[in-house]
């Protein structure tokens, strides 16, 4: 079984491109584009094997698979094989000492078999390394391919763009994504996750289950006593900007959870079951608490834009009435 074979959603893309290589019209420049962690380097590569393999079926029969078993699916497997070069940043830049190494490899005797080059991050190169590889990128030597992989499309050099085929990808569906996980147990992470596998791992490992807690630990007393807004103990845990995002993602869903859950429970007799973080919400109203929902949309926006994360959560909550008459942190207050 090939790699494509346990690649899961993108359906419609992959079938569209095995067609392409079953005609013989794959074309020798893609753009690979979507949000980060969905797939997209995992159906390159899978691709690249069904390029490569040495026993794939018949184009006569679609679609076109690898076998998983030859020497080329193996060295595909273990991440090396000498048709194939993966490029990725160091630094998060792709220097020209990169795209030499293009020249260098595209330089080999090949017998005419096909060679591949990968770029991941494709966002990351920098003008010296792109325009080195404009040449090659314009007129490819005979059956080579460029994949180029990137969840930042605008900061996509423009060399690049105008010469590849852009192939735009989706976030996977919570059903697709439940695939990585393991079932009801893992579906809080698999809607924080939005689609993305690489988020759901994230997620998945030691340490995030501590950052977890103390989202909802804030969240939880953020909502019990709208003084803690101004006591100050929360700014220095919000500081560290990969961790806020992470807050704010629990944030958001935790308030459009229990509204969602609150709403479908109207006119039943169950009472609603509250987690311990939840606790506070009921004393406020739900149109209050939509309201800040919808201004919390662009919290993640505003932290990525290296917005002061303290200002940014203050301005947010003071939205909320019951928080609108207490101070700032910088301004004197008997709170403090």
């Amino acid at each position: 079984m090939g790699i494509l074979e346990t690649t899961y959603g993108h359906d419609f893309v992959r079938a569209s491109l095995l067609q392409a290589l079953a005609r013989g019209a794959l074309p020798s420049q893609l753009l690979l584009v979507g949000p980060e962690g969905i797939g997209k380097k995992r159906m390159a590569w899978g691709l690249v094997e069904v390029l490569l393999c040495e026993n794939r079926s018949s184009p006569h029969r679609l679609p076109l698979s690898a076998c998983g078993r030859c020497a080329s699916c193996s060295k595909i497997n273990s991440g090396f094989h000498e048709n194939v070069l993966f490029l990725e940043p160091e630094k998060n830049l792709i220097k020209l000492e990169k795209a030499k190494e293009v020249q260098d490899f595209l330089s080999l005797a090949h017998d005419g078999e096909a060679r591949v080059v990968i770029v991941d991050d494709a966002h990351c190169f920098n003008p010296q390394a792109s325009n080195a590889l404009l040449k090659l990128v314009e007129e490819p030597p005979p059956r080579t391919y460029f994949f180029f992989i990137t969840h930042r499309w605008a900061q996509v050099l423009p060399t690049i763009r105008s010469r590849a085929t852009k192939i735009p990808f989706r976030s996977l569906s919570d059903q697709e994504l439940a695939r990585w996980g393991d079932g009801n147990k893992d579906a809080e992470l698999i809607r924080l996750a939005r689609g993305s596998v690489k988020a759901l791992l994230e997620q998945k490992q030691e340490g995030a289950t501590q950052i977890r807690n103390e989202a909802y630990d804030i969240f939880r007393q953020f909502f019990s006593d709208p003084r803690y807004l101004v006591l100050g103990s929360w700014r220095d845990l919000v500081k560290d900007k990969d961790k806020l995002i992470l807050f704010i993602r629990y944030w958001l869903m935790s308030l459009h959870d229990y509204l969602t859950q609150k709403n479908k429970q109207e006119g039943k007799n169950d009472s609603l079951s509250l987690p311990p973080h939840w606790c506070g919400l009921p004393h406020y109203g739900d149109e209050e608490l939509w309201t800040l929902w919808e201004g919390g949309l662009s919290l993640e926006s505003g932290v990525l834009g290296h917005r002061d994360p303290v200002l940014l959560i203050e301005e947010w909550f003071m939205k909320h009435k019951n928080w609108k008459q207490l101070p700032s942190k910088h301004m004197e207050n008997k709170f403090l």
